[in-house]
């Protein structure tokens, strides 16, 4: 989808009542076989609306992005394309405020208690890949409740599980601490080369001080690579990131987040 489609003639159409109007009232782009009706400029066909048995659907490319049901109920659909041109849409339709968190898209609670943009912390996750359920009046415009919004999980530290992931590098760890005390904040020098995660941690867990060497050589190395960052990783968090590459499962664990609630996943990038 592209990030630049033109919303500024989508209708917005948040009950039952005003979508079936519109349905009924405009006319198919003449030539168009199957039948296409717009919903909004005449000239794209990126979005159409379309009615089947009592329901209107508004279409946006190959996805059924809205439904709206007779009773108020009101469907949305992403199908996986949590996009920025998707939320456009959603936003031109129906009028709450569906935003990006961690790349999914979200509704703010305002849609329920009708408050003016709530703190981003505050809402509810779409999901992307089944129907999002909306209650509503079908005759006038009026707050929307998110039936079944997905909850909200992120990983956090597992601190039983971390432990017991460093007791196996103790040696290593223990190791780089003495070398710190005796050089302090002198770089170690040593020359490119490249060693896998898996290898890195193999090497760690041994009791080799060549190999304890190499690897604290080479996280030194990665540490310094980046000459923009004001505040260099030390070789120990360096070593932290590769351990949870390594461990992820044992050394992380979820947790859900109550109904409403948004929080930031900070190990998102693992998975």
């Amino acid at each position: 989808m592209s990030f630049g489609a033109n919303t500024d003639k989508v209708l917005y159409l948040r009950c039952y009542t005003a979508a079936a109007k519109w349905e009924s009232d405009v006319k198919p782009i003449r030539g168009r076989t199957p039948e296409c009706k717009p919903l909004g400029d005449r000239k794209k066909t990126n979005v159409t609306i379309r009615r089947e048995g009592d329901d209107i659907i508004a279409k946006l490319y190959h996805t059924d992005i809205v439904r709206w049901k007779p009773d108020g109920t009101i469907i949305v659909r992403q199908d996986g394309h949590e996009s920025q041109t998707t939320r456009k849409y959603l936003n031109a339709l129906l009028a709450p405020h569906f935003g990006s968190w961690q790349g999914a898209t979200y509704v703010w609670r305002g849609m329920d208690d009708d408050a003016e943009k709530p703190s981003s912390a505050v809402g509810y996750l779409l999901h992307a890949h089944a129907d999002n359920i909306f209650k509503g009046d079908p005759n006038n415009v009026s707050p929307l409740h998110f039936v079944n919004p997905k909850p909200c999980v992120v990983h956090v530290k597992d601190r039983a599980g971390s432990k017991a992931v460093r007791e196996r590098y103790a040696g290593f760890i223990r190791y780089v601490k003495n070398i710190k005390k005796l050089m302090g904040d002198t770089p170690i020098e040593s020359k490119p080369f490249y060693i896998t995660t898996d290898g890195m941690l193999e090497m760690a867990a041994g009791d080799n001080l060549d190999e304890h060497h190499y690897v604290m050589a080479y996280l030194a190395r990665d540490a310094y690579r980046y000459s923009y960052q004001k505040k260099k990783p030390d070789v120990l968090a360096k070593f932290e990131t590769c351990m949870l590459y390594g461990h992820r499962d044992e050394m992380l664990t979820t947790v859900e987040l109550p109904r409403g609630k948004l929080g930031v996943d900070r190990y998102k990038y693992l998975f």
